[in-house]
């Protein structure tokens, strides 16, 4: 006997039983994949605008606009970062002159030199919320935007925070997405009694 002619012997009941499971797990694995999708996007969203609100806080600092002004490295901005990292669990914060060279940096060795990453669009005068970037500190999410002094960009404070710690954050969404998503495949199929 081919298979089909089994399907056909079953019960309608049980067919429709059947068809209606198949459409919770599909509808069910859609739902998933869709907002395991809008939940990695949103939660590297909301690291890069936590970046960029950091990353402002410090441009705006009198002191910082000053030394980016005077080219002036380590010193007082070393220890701005150093602080700032910690009080925000950033990766790094780093602050450069209006040619991309380090002013302070969490690695003090890597003060004087040209940041790893491009610097162009915030010495433009652009706030970059990017997406993810490998850097001298390791891939993370960061945000750069400019220092002004008046209408004249001196610098770029660049604020970034480790990658592991967004997927870390992701991992804990999914976790509790897919257990919604299992609750509703159970609930799914219950026989409803009229």
């Amino acid at each position: 006997m081919p298979k089909w002619a089994l399907f056909e012997r079953m019960r309608f009941t049980r067919q429709v039983l059947l068809l209606q499971i198949g459409v919770v797990v599909l509808v069910v694995g859609l739902g998933v994949a869709l907002v395991t999708w809008l939940l990695r996007t949103t939660t590297a969203e909301q690291y890069g605008q936590r970046a960029l609100a950091i990353a402002k806080s410090v441009a705006v600092d009198p002191d910082v606009v000053e030394a980016a002004a005077a080219r002036k490295q380590g010193g007082p901005l070393e220890q701005l970062v150093l602080d700032t990292v910690d009080t925000n669990d950033a990766l790094f914060v780093v602050i450069t002159d209006d040619r991309g060279i380090r002013l302070a940096h969490p690695t003090p060795g890597l003060i004087g030199q040209k940041v790893s990453t491009s610097a162009d669009e915030a010495l433009a005068g652009n706030d970059v919320v990017s997406a993810v970037q490998r850097g001298k500190l390791g891939v993370s999410v960061r945000s750069k935007t400019p220092i002004w002094q008046g209408s004249r960009v001196v610098g770029e404070v660049s604020v970034g925070f480790d990658v592991d710690e967004l997927t870390s954050d992701f991992n804990r969404l999914l976790v509790l997405t897919l257990g919604f998503a299992g609750f509703a495949l159970l609930l799914g199929p219950a026989p409803q009694r009229c």
